[in-house]
């Protein structure tokens, strides 16, 4: 149930609100009617520890759920583009053909994605995006920086069996765009959505997005490592303990929630890898 979560996370910036309703998405999709009321388990674990999704009325896993794209991609595009690709990869194949055929898959899409004729520009400003061919100057607020194009990072069938048997078979699409502000070398801001597009009807049934324009989620990035500094500095310093080359932990404060540091501390102190978000 966890696990499965994981596709219904957007694709930066994860928050542990988020992964809540991706958990409760991702299950309800799966097993409509919680006989035995561990969904509500879930929720109250959640909010025993003082983490509350935002922008969600109460927390009922209604409520809870991921909505409905705004504006749906159309569905005979879709369906063009999915004839396109091969979906047909399972357990079974061996894992360099998968890796080959995820990455022709993503350069499928991407090329979909950048045709208007396919895509308009509504559709794809929905998904929080912005087509240009190359890099480009572009503001964020009051900061000014580069635009980067499009990437589409990974296109992967997923086939879920509920307990009654029903099998669930989706696409899972997971695309970024970066912003590099001036003046900050190294910084990057990034933005993207996941979509998961129902493989038997073409159908877009999710899309959850981080808008590479959000001017306030780029400020959080900005003042939270100032904010947070402290807790950068141990989980820093607990990642030189544990690993032999402290320098492979690239580290990138990019969720303005400290839930997530708090984390990475405890995995890093298991001798876990912390990989970098996005």
């Amino acid at each position: 149930m966890c696990i499965r979560a994981l596709d219904y996370i957007p694709p930066v910036d994860i928050t542990f609100g988020e992964y809540l309703r991706a958990l409760i998405t991702a299950d309800s999709d799966l097993v409509p009617y919680d006989r035995l009321g561990y969904r509500v388990a879930f929720i109250e674990a959640f909010r025993d520890r003082g983490i509350y999704p935002k922008d969600v009325k109460h927390l009922s896993p209604g409520s809870l759920r991921w909505e409905r794209p705004p504006l749906a991609l159309r569905q005979a595009k879709v369906k063009e583009v999915l004839k396109l690709m091969s979906t047909d990869w399972d357990l079974k194949s061996r894992r360099k053909d998968a890796y080959d055929l995820s990455n022709t898959n993503a350069r499928v899409l991407w090329h979909w994605l950048m045709d208007k004729n396919s895509v308009s520009d509504d559709e794809l400003a929905t998904l929080g995006l912005m087509r240009i061919d190359q890099p480009q100057p572009y503001r964020i607020g009051t900061y000014d920086g580069e635009l980067r194009r499009i990437e589409v990072h990974s296109v992967r069938p997923v086939r879920r069996v509920s307990p009654d048997g029903n099998i669930l078979s989706d696409l899972v699409v997971e695309v970024t765009q970066s912003f590099r502000p001036t003046g900050m070398p190294g910084a990057r801001f990034r933005g993207g959505c996941t979509l998961i597009i129902d493989l038997a009807t073409a159908e877009v049934r999710y899309m959850v997005r981080k808008k590479v324009d959000s001017a306030w989620r780029f400020a959080n990035q900005l003042k939270f490592p100032h904010e947070h500094s402290s807790i950068i500095a141990s989980l820093l310093s607990a990642a030189s303990v544990l690993s032999p080359q402290p320098q492979c932990l690239r580290f990138q404060a990019v969720a303005p929630n400290v839930h997530i540091l708090n984390q990475g501390v405890h995995d890093l102190r298991k001798g876990i890898n912390l990989a970098p978000l996005g």
